[in-house]
């Protein structure tokens, strides 16, 4: 029971994880100009996870913007790990209109060790990116959806202890009963016993504003909130070249 127990805490953890990263944060506005390039770093600071990392983009024809995101994950209850991230962004050639609106994409990969195994997580998350240029400051805001599969895979060093001790269990019907909680029994039937493993697939909407401060043409700093599935706030510095 206990390597459950430890399968229970990872994958709950790697789905709170999986939810707080993913696509995020956004930290632009929607315009980008051909051929611009920038560079940003900055942290990601949430209640169960938090994420520091870097950004490079490049806007190689008009109205689309691709963009790379390495960074370091450090889960509580976890170790510290790695993510990757890439995406793009569309912006739409809309005339005459208040705001600048484009749609963005990005796919996640991440990966740490949890206790009793590892977590690994693959992210989707889409939606709408609309903001708009005010002097020295750009407001932004962002609404999508996001999709994560969180698999956490047991170490195997213990297994045979845990086999032992669920025989000992069903063999001694009339001794003290452990309490598993539901959790845990989740887990258990995803692994299946002989594999040692579980995942599940979790849709969330993806919601975030921020506001970026531009000091001169090339160097800003900028602040977000967002939730997806959890609140989280994320800071942090980019250069225009």
């Amino acid at each position: 029971m206990k390597r459950w127990a430890f399968m229970a805490g990872g994958w709950l953890l790697a789905v709170s994880a999986g939810a707080q990263f993913a696509g995020l944060p956004v930290a632009d506005t929607a315009p980008a100009a051909t051929g611009e390039t920038r560079i940003s770093a900055g942290a990601v600071l949430g209640d169960d996870f938090n994420l520091f990392g870097g950004r490079i983009l490049f806007a190689p024809i008009k109205g689309l913007a691709l963009f790379a995101d390495p960074g370091l994950l450090d889960p509580d209850g976890g170790d510290l790990g790695f993510a990757v991230q890439g995406g793009a962004k569309l912006t739409l050639p809309f005339k005459n209109k208040p705001v600048d609106v484009a749609l963005r994409a990005a796919w996640s990969y991440a990966g740490f060790d949890v206790p009793g195994g590892d977590a690994k997580l693959n992210d989707f998350n889409a939606g709408v990116l609309v903001s708009r240029d005010i002097q020295f400051f750009s407001p932004y805001a962002f609404l999508g959806i996001n999709y994560c599969d969180a698999q956490v895979n047991a170490s195997g060093g213990d297994g045979g202890d845990a086999g032992e001790e669920d025989n000992a269990d069903s063999e001694t019907g009339g001794g003290e009963e452990e309490e598993t909680d539901d959790s845990g029994r989740k887990v258990a039937k995803l692994a299946g016993g002989a594999g040692g493993s579980g995942s599940d697939e979790e849709y969330d909407v993806a919601a975030a504003a921020g506001l970026l401060l531009r000091f001169g043409k090339q160097f800003s700093l900028y602040a977000e909130i967002a939730y997806v599935d959890d609140l989280f706030a994320a800071a942090g510095a980019r250069w225009r070249f």
